[in-house]
């Protein structure tokens, strides 16, 4: 049934009629229809029973301090990285008058992995939520209040915002049930923490207001959830361990308002995970304007996706046979420019649309992108070959495959004009999973490549478990190759293993011709690397390897 089709189900209308609360709505998000419960239209005022654009009406409603929070939460709905939606936050009720309310929903993808239909129910809080049901903590409305207290009384303190690191990976790889267990086994474990008072937040994240303290004994407490969050007690005995990182931040020093200290929080926390697991970063005011640069881009690149992926482009880099210098292809390469940012770099913007899941969406983008550009380039040289870098989370994600075939067959490229690049983010704990990935490609004569061979997590268990038809040696290799006898050893061991098991190798970083000789000795398949050309636009590319060739 037609997600549009669905909003007129006459269960949601049994629903309706069963209990005015908590209030109900339902979204079909591919075209931004909904459909709110009657007791809904007349708590909040809304415009109607049936709504358009429901996020833009919906965030008039959600009190402004609290939107960021909100259009985050939400943007991982839209964007598909979370079927599951839980946040509190104000809405402003008929009266005119902000009201806390818990939004709970649940999201499902439609078969090409865009997202589908949208279920929630809302509850207006008003004294009742104190416990959060999942870890049994207080509640985050007891945090505010709390907090407000605080600052009301003109207290010192130090406000601390813990979340765990990789949660949503977590999820992907063993579900939210066991998400929950962990909240639940965190939960437990911080309130036999004597002497603190810890509150359950949304999503993955925990806050514990420490009064009088100035930074002191805040690390003492990060050190001790930091321990026992590496050994959670599970109900089935088991014990699992995962990092947590904390964000910290001085009040009234840093603000005297509860919403502007969550938010430094916030940016505090997210620079803790920059830092790697297991991190706690203090906030500062050179901090904030980092997270607001951050905000400013995340900004941009998510108006640039609803906009039909205006400011991205792709640049291309040729693949070079070794055996005769000719072009065997290019690896397109994913670059973004905004009005007020035109310095961004792939290392800014890439781990945005990973972090928010937006790198699905993009990255289908850049798939057929670089297959019609293909096509077009093949009319001229038969064989050429067009190489997309894919994430193992995109590549995990519902409908990747039957996207990649359908993106194919509307190109008119052969599957064996396309090479995937499976980036270093794959963890080697997913071989059972990659490998029927690896099989399904091959079964359809479609191309994988190990990038980044040799560094993170591309090494040779990952050959021996997947034995992928390419791998791309690393270029931090090649960069000593004439001076480090170790990596020539290095490097001579990987094409002894790829000769005698078929695998064809591409090498990187190909920069001056005493590198390419040196590098040539081995007889790789291919060559990439700025002695032959920097990415470039592709009108540029056409010209200096397309047309010439």
């Amino acid at each position: 049934m037609e997600y549009s089709n669905m909003l007129e189900s006459c269960v949601f209308d049994l629903l309706c009629n069963a209990s005015e609360k908590p209030y109900l709505f339902m979204a079909d998000l591919k075209r931004g229809c909904s459909r709110w419960s009657p007791a809904a239209v007349s708590y909040f005022g809304l415009p109607g029973e049936y709504i358009e654009n429901m996020v833009q009406v919906w965030t008039s409603y959600v009190h402004p301090d609290d939107r960021r929070f909100f259009l985050k939460d939400i943007g991982r709905v839209l964007t598909g990285e979370s079927k599951r939606f839980d946040c509190e936050y104000r809405a402003r009720n008929a009266g005119g008058e902000y009201v806390w309310v818990n939004c709970k929903g649940t999201a499902e993808s439609n078969p090409d992995g865009s997202p589908g239909l949208f279920v929630g129910m809302m509850t207006d809080l008003g004294g009742v939520s104190v416990f959060d049901p999942v870890s049994g903590l207080l509640s985050a409305s007891e945090f505010q209040r709390c907090l407000h207290k605080e600052l009301s009384l003109g207290r010192r303190g130090v406000l601390l915002l813990f979340g765990i690191d990789d949660f949503k990976r977590i999820n992907d790889m063993y579900g939210f049930v066991f998400g929950d267990q962990l909240l639940c086994a965190l939960g437990q474990q911080m309130h036999k923490l004597q002497g603190y008072t810890f509150y359950r937040m949304d999503g993955d994240k925990f806050a514990c207001v420490v009064s009088g303290d100035e930074g002191k004994e805040a690390a003492r407490i990060f050190s001790r959830v930091r321990d026992i969050a590496h050994a959670l007690p599970l109900t089935d005995k088991t014990a699992f361990g995962i990092s947590i990182s904390c964000g910290a931040v001085l009040y009234p020093t840093c603000g005297k308002k509860v919403e502007a200290l969550r938010a430094k929080a916030e940016y505090a926390l997210e620079q803790a995970k920059r830092n790697g697991h297991d991190s706690m970063a203090d906030y500062s005011e050179n901090l904030h304007r980092k997270a607001m640069d951050l905000f400013r881009l995340q900004e941009a690149l998510y108006k640039a996706i609803y906009n039909d992926f205006e400011g991205f482009s792709l640049h291309y880099q040729p693949l070079i046979c070794e055996s005769d210098g000719t072009v065997f292809g290019a690896e397109a390469l994913l670059r973004f420019s905004a009005p007020n940012l035109p310095h961004v770099t792939p290392a800014d913007f890439i781990p945005v649309l990973e972090d928010s899941g937006s790198i699905n969406e993009v990255g289908a983008w850049v798939i057929r992108t670089a297959l019609r550009q293909a096509a077009e380039w093949r009319k001229l040289l038969p064989g050429f070959t067009v190489s997309v870098n894919v994430s193992y989370l995109q590549m995990r994600r519902p409908g990747f495959r039957d996207m990649v075939l359908r993106e194919l067959e509307r190109s008119g490229v052969p599957a064996d004009g396309l090479i995937l690049e499976l980036t270093e983010s794959c963890r080697a704990t997913a071989y059972d999973q990659l490998q029927a990935d690896f099989q399904f490609f091959a079964e359809h004569r479609i191309k994988l490549a190990l990038d980044d061979f040799g560094t993170g997590y591309a090494s040779i268990a990952m050959l021996r478990e997947l034995a992928p038809p390419w791998i791309k040696i690393d270029h931090t290799f090649v960069a000593s190759i004439k001076d480090s006898s170790l990596d020539q050893a290095i490097i001579e061991y990987i094409f002894q293993l790829c000769d005698r098991a078929g695998i064809q190798v591409c090498v990187e970083g190909i920069e001056t011709v005493d590198i390419r000789r040196t590098v040539c000795r081995y007889h790789p398949e291919l060559l990439q690397g700025y002695y032959f050309s920097k990415p470039m636009p592709t009108a540029e590319f056409e010209t200096c390897y397309i047309s010439r060739s």
